[in-house]
């Protein structure tokens, strides 16, 4: 049996410590259906019976879900508003998603996006190759003292590592967004 709530607003039965162990969105949803008029959550549903009517709206009940389902609403007519809740919001949702995806511009990269990425490359390989003929020209220098060639050899090996770590990341980070043709 299904614990019931009393007009104080607390649940009667053994379930008395339910109200504090409840998120806090549901008791907004209790709020606003008082707004309305009504309560939303009439008899306090239950986990097993929310995840039913989750799922019914999903489309994903088994036979015996559906059954049981069926079952529960011939029980609890509250319940029917209930399930109408849940798919006026999948409706919302679902309308949304589609707006979004819609109003997403899958075009190509604007060009002063693309010319400022050729810009930053060029810029990059420039300062790499003049790093790495700065860098030749002290390693190779006899009198550049010995600690300063290990120093400089050691940045290098750092800046290398570094960079090759960012281009995996982004390699890898492209291939599994997928958002990835949406123009941000």
């Amino acid at each position: 049996m299904s614990p019931t709530r009393s007009d104080s607003g607390n649940d009667s039965g053994n379930d008395s410590g339910r109200n504090a162990d409840r998120e806090p969105g549901r008791e907004l949803g209790h709020e606003l259906g008082r707004e309305l008029g009504r309560d939303p959550h009439p008899g306090d549903v239950d986990l097993e019976t929310e995840i039913l009517l989750t799922r019914a709206v999903d489309g994903l009940l088994s036979e015996a879900e559906a059954k049981r389902l069926e079952q529960l609403l011939a029980a609890r007519p509250e319940l029917a508003a209930e399930l109408a809740d849940h798919r006026a919001i999948k409706a919302t949702t679902d309308a949304m998603t589609a707006r979004i995806l819609a109003d997403a511009e899958l075009a190509e990269p604007p060009p002063a996006r693309v010319a400022l990425r050729l810009a930053t490359a060029s810029v990059i390989a420039g300062a790499t190759m003049l790093a790495a003929v700065a860098s030749y020209l002290a390693l190779t220098d006899a009198s550049v003292p010995l600690a300063l060639r290990i120093a400089i050899a050691a940045i290098i090996v750092g800046l290398l590592t570094t960079l090759a770590i960012l281009l995996l990341r982004r390699l890898k980070t492209h291939r599994r967004d997928p958002y990835r043709q949406i123009d941000r």
